[in-house]
């Protein structure tokens, strides 16, 4: 339909309106029957007139030179050319409104600029005390996003990497943090469009940041694309403990292992695993060091606790590892406990170190266990299982992990702090590990 025909369908409605409200015409209740206004109907050639018009001639300028203008406005000819100025009028508010639309666009991008400094943690050497320092906002790489981080949490990796025990790959001045959660707010121009600005995602940081800052950059095949239902809390620990968790299922379930030994497994992650291995149908010997530690597996569904402090705990470890067939151990702590705990599993069982919580290296392993027992010790990383399993990019794993974070690998928080508050945070986080993880959030005042 042209322009000038949509403008006086317009007008003729628009007319008709108008000569109600004037009584020119009477009967305006009901349907609209076009016989009873044939004064506003419009031959033929008179729509080739209005053509011309439309397109050569002012309208105004007949009003504007009429000796008879109260006479001419209630000509037909002079209504059709108002409301023709009226629908010229209608049309520039829709643009008017098209264009407040795409404002509004702009704004909500406007939402996701970037300040030129922002505020970090920063290690400016490993084994010193922190610092808060005001920084440039980095550019990005192809393949990187930088990413407004809302929230982080604290991990035992996080705090050997502060302390220059854990090998992250980064070179200080450098910020702390391994992971986190938040919005893209830029993207290099080789990141795939679904981690486009303005996406809520979950990210191992890169080389060169970290998630205990406002904004950090992170390589686009680390991010997960967070459902709208999953919370930037629930999202924080995304990848350290549940990723782990998953790793070492499977770990266990290509081996052919249906029970295992978990040790410190009161801990947010020993929390998740009895959780994770209980769901997928393998037994699960949890080992802590206090009843209220006991009390609290139970009442999350573990089915086996022991205590290692109570009286006779090797002797039980032993029956119920050979009663179960538990031939793998999971240790995050090391030093003696390592041995300690193998001992008690059947004839070629391994123990996986993949943390070393107790401060000491794996030590007091007897002979006898390793020569003629065949007993094994390797450790487990995250880092190194994922760079053999390239699994996070994967439809099926995104949607697995997003819906894994809102059930049986949540995790729960007992405290929440800021940037300047990151020595509290580290502190309070060394002397409760089991009570629930600490979560760094970089723009609480």
């Amino acid at each position: 339909m042209k322009l000038y025909e949509s403008i006086i369908i317009f007008d003729y409605y628009f007319l008709l309106l108008w000569k109600c409200n004037l009584h020119i015409v009477e009967n305006c209740q009901g349907d609209i029957n076009h016989s009873n206004y044939q004064d506003l109907l419009v031959p033929r050639f008179y729509l080739q007139f209005l053509k011309f018009l439309i397109t050569n001639v002012d309208p105004l300028i007949f009003l504007i030179q009429s000796q008879q203008s109260q006479f001419l406005f209630y000509h037909p000819f002079v209504q059709i050319n108002l409301g023709i100025l009226i629908g010229i009028f209608t049309l520039i508010l829709i643009g008017f409104q098209k264009i407040q639309i795409v404002n509004n666009k702009f704004n909500k991008m406007d939402a996701h600029q970037v300040p030129e400094k922002y505020t970090a943690v920063v290690i400016t050497k490993f084994g010193q005390p922190l610092e808060v320092q005001e920084l440039p906002v980095p550019e990005v790489a192809e393949n990187e996003v930088l990413i407004k981080v809302e929230a982080a949490p604290i991990n035992p990796s996080d705090v050997g990497f502060i302390h220059g025990f854990y090998p992250a790959g980064k070179v200080v001045p450098v910020s702390p943090g391994l992971e986190g959660t938040g919005t893209v707010v830029r993207a290099g121009a080789q990141v795939p469009e679904r981690y486009k600005a303005g996406t809520r995602v979950s990210f191992f940081s890169g080389a060169t940041s970290g998630s205990y800052s406002q904004y950090a950059k992170a390589i686009w095949f680390t991010l997960l694309k967070l459902d709208d239902d999953v919370s930037f809390e629930d999202a924080a620990s995304a990848f350290v403990n549940p990723v782990t968790v998953i790793g070492q299922y499977h770990t266990t379930k290509d081996a052919g292992v249906k029970a295992v030994v978990h040790n410190a497994a009161a801990s947010a992650l020993g929390r998740q695993f009895s959780k994770y291995f209980k769901d997928h149908g393998v037994a699960v010997i949890n080992v802590v060091r206090r009843q209220e530690q006991v009390d609290l597996l139970k009442s999350e569904g573990a089915e086996i606790v022991l205590n290692e402090t109570e009286e006779g705990f090797k002797d039980r470890l032993k029956e119920l590892a050979h009663q179960h067939n538990a031939t793998i151990l999971f240790d995050p702590v090391a030093g003696e406990a390592t041995a300690t705990l193998l001992e008690q599993l059947p004839n070629g069982s391994t123990a996986y170190v993949y943390g070393g919580l107790g401060g000491r290296a794996v030590n007091n392993i007897s002979v006898f266990s390793l020569i003629f027992q065949q007993k094994t010790i390797k450790g487990w990383w995250l880092s190194q299982y994922l760079k053999e399993h390239p699994v996070l990019q994967t439809e099926e794993f995104q949607t697995q992990l997003n819906g894994l974070l809102k059930g049986s690998l949540k995790t729960v928080y007992a405290k929440q702090y800021g940037l300047h508050e990151i020595k509290e945070a580290l502190e309070y986080y060394s002397k409760n590990q089991t009570g629930g993880k600490v979560l760094v959030r970089p723009f609480k005042q």
